[in-house]
């Protein structure tokens, strides 16, 4: 649990210059040609055929006509913005180029946004990060410096889930078993209902009492059983959610692929926690206590 506050911290860093990128309007330009840029990189064979003139079918559509084939080829990533800034970005001239061409120049538009300093809720951050390496100063561009922090949170988060679910997974077993509430280690999350009885008394109402029943064989440890789910979201619920909405707005480009298997193993590492605690011996524990009779 300890490591929960320190992971949450490196997470929210990384969550909130990745906010400040997709919020930032040169970003979201920056981010938008590159989305184009791939798109006629994954088609330049065809683009490059139209403009041989040859007739080639691009996203189901048969074209000769080479800036027709080239507004399919975006039509899935274009908005309304994105669009007037590619066209702002380059002249007509410019866009009838070869697909190489116009790869090249709107990587340098790209590059050019991506100097520009980066500026969130009043807050300027660097354009580079400066890091020690064996006494060794290296700089990074901030956005690659914190995709390279969240590439290295993706195993960190993903040990420090798995410790958790073994350690809490052992010790669910263990309570499912134990009959004395002092054998109980006193952590937060240990909590659960406990049941004063006195010797020779029933310990749960009669089946004929049907609300009583349900409520104090169901009702009561379902109602403990959420408490402790809450606790444990509180550990666990800042630093995945965190780190998942930073990768999910910085996943582009070579990052999309790593990024997406990080977020659905962390999401998995993460939610078997939670189903630990709905194992049945566990779920329904409630400790009971002899009281001494006056």
């Amino acid at each position: 649990m300890f490591f929960s506050a320190p992971l949450a911290f490196a997470c929210l860093l990384a969550l909130f210059v990745a906010i400040a990128t997709d919020q930032q309007e040169d970003r979201r330009n920056a981010k938008c040609l590159r989305a184009i840029a791939d798109a006629i990189e994954e088609h330049k064979g065809d683009l490059q055929s139209v403009r041989a003139g040859h007739s080639v079918k691009i996203r189901g559509h048969d074209v000769t006509n080479y800036e027709l084939a080239t507004a399919f080829t975006l039509t899935p990533i274009k908005t309304k913005d994105c669009e007037d800034f590619f066209k702002k970005s380059l002249t007509v001239a410019e866009r009838m180029e070869s697909p190489d061409k116009i790869i090249e120049k709107l990587n340098q538009v790209i590059s050019k946004l991506e100097k520009l300093p980066l500026k969130y809720s009043g807050i300027q951050f660097p354009e580079v990060a400066t890091i020690n390496i064996l006494g060794t100063p290296a700089q990074m561009e901030l956005v690659a410096f914190v995709r390279v922090i969240q590439v290295a949170l993706g195993p960190l988060l993903l040990l420090w889930l798995g410790s958790l679910y073994n350690t809490r997974h052992r010790e669910v077993l263990n309570i499912g078993h134990m009959r004395d509430v002092k054998s109980l280690y006193p952590h937060m999350i240990n909590v659960y209902p406990v049941l004063l009885i006195q010797k020779g008394y029933r310990i749960e109402p009669r089946k004929r009492n049907w609300p009583a029943y349900f409520g104090m064989k169901y009702g009561v440890p379902s109602l403990y059983a959420t408490v402790r789910t809450v606790l444990l979201a509180i550990f666990i619920a800042p630093p995945v959610s965190f780190y998942l909405i930073s990768i999910y707005l910085l996943s582009t480009g070579l990052y999309s692929n790593i990024f997406l298997v990080s977020g659905i193993a962390v999401s998995c590492f993460a939610l078997v926690n939670f189903f630990t605690e709905l194992v049945p011996n566990h779920f329904y524990k409630v400790f009971k206590v002899e009281r001494p009779i006056d």
